[in-house]
């Protein structure tokens, strides 16, 4: 499937996300203290990433991810963020909005953000925990699922736009976790004008249900879904519906 046939869903959607990651910054700049705008600038980041990772456009991915990291730190310990981050992060932003274009226009590869990269490291070092906030947290990793992998129901709210676009990018977040297989309908009839709302895919990987629920979710593009664990299979059904029944996992936007 042709992605860069989508490219205008997503130079909407990142200026989208980009946006409300600048306007949370200039909140963020008048209480340094503040929670709720390092939260709004994590989110905004962790999804702008997964749409650029989608897309292919790994330099814009790599800025990304690499700020998505540090906001990670920074969220963890409030009060640790200080005039030169915020600085260093309006320009990351600046500069993730101007190479949007020229990636979709076929210049990711030429992007060079080194100097960006250099400072994140400079500032990662800086702002990394200690004391009580070192304690690693133990992921919770699952092992793989017999009998080919947990079965994953995706259902796109009926009515949204580009619902082709909106498939493709959740199976490459969900490649990016681990192996995916087993697509129905074939990723080719995402084209399609009458592309049906429903997909489903099996899924193979070490990624806990989580990990698995806010990739697919962070393409930025699919509405709330609800995911089902089925003991017996090992299975996800995600749904787009906003009530939990007992006993499910409930998938929502990346805290």
């Amino acid at each position: 499937m042709d992605l860069s046939r989508y490219a205008a869903l997503f130079q909407t959607e990142s200026r989208e996300h980009l946006g409300s990651c600048a306007q949370a910054l200039l909140e963020w700049e008048r209480d340094l203290k503040a929670t709720e705008p390092v939260v709004t600038v994590f989110r905004g980041m962790h999804t702008f990433k997964g749409m650029a990772a989608a897309m292919g456009f790994n330099h814009l991915t790599e800025l990304a991810h690499r700020t998505e990291t540090l906001l990670d730190v920074v969220r963890s310990d409030p009060g640790s963020a200080s005039r030169e981050l915020l600085d260093l992060l309006f320009r990351i932003v600046d500069a993730l909005e101007a190479g949007v274009p020229d990636a979709v226009a076929g210049g990711d590869g030429k992007l060079d953000f080194t100097p960006l990269l250099d400072e994140l490291t400079n500032a990662s070092a800086a702002s990394a925990p200690t004391g009580s906030w070192a304690i690693p947290v133990r992921e919770d990793r699952p092992a793989p699922a017999a009998g080919g992998g947990r079965l994953v129901r995706v259902v796109i709210r009926s009515g949204t736009a580009m619902r082709g676009a909106r498939a493709m990018l959740a199976l490459r977040m969900a490649e990016g976790l681990g192996k995916v297989n087993t697509i129905r309908p074939p990723a080719s009839t995402f084209e399609q004008e009458d592309f049906d709302v429903k997909l489903s895919f099996r899924f193979e990987g070490r990624a806990s249900d989580a990990s698995l629920i806010a990739a697919v979710q962070s393409a930025g593009t699919l509405p709330r879904s609800r995911w089902v664990r089925r003991l017996r299979s090992r299975s996800l059904a995600a749904r787009s519906s906003v009530a939990a029944r007992s006993g499910s996992i409930c998938g929502g936007s990346m805290p």
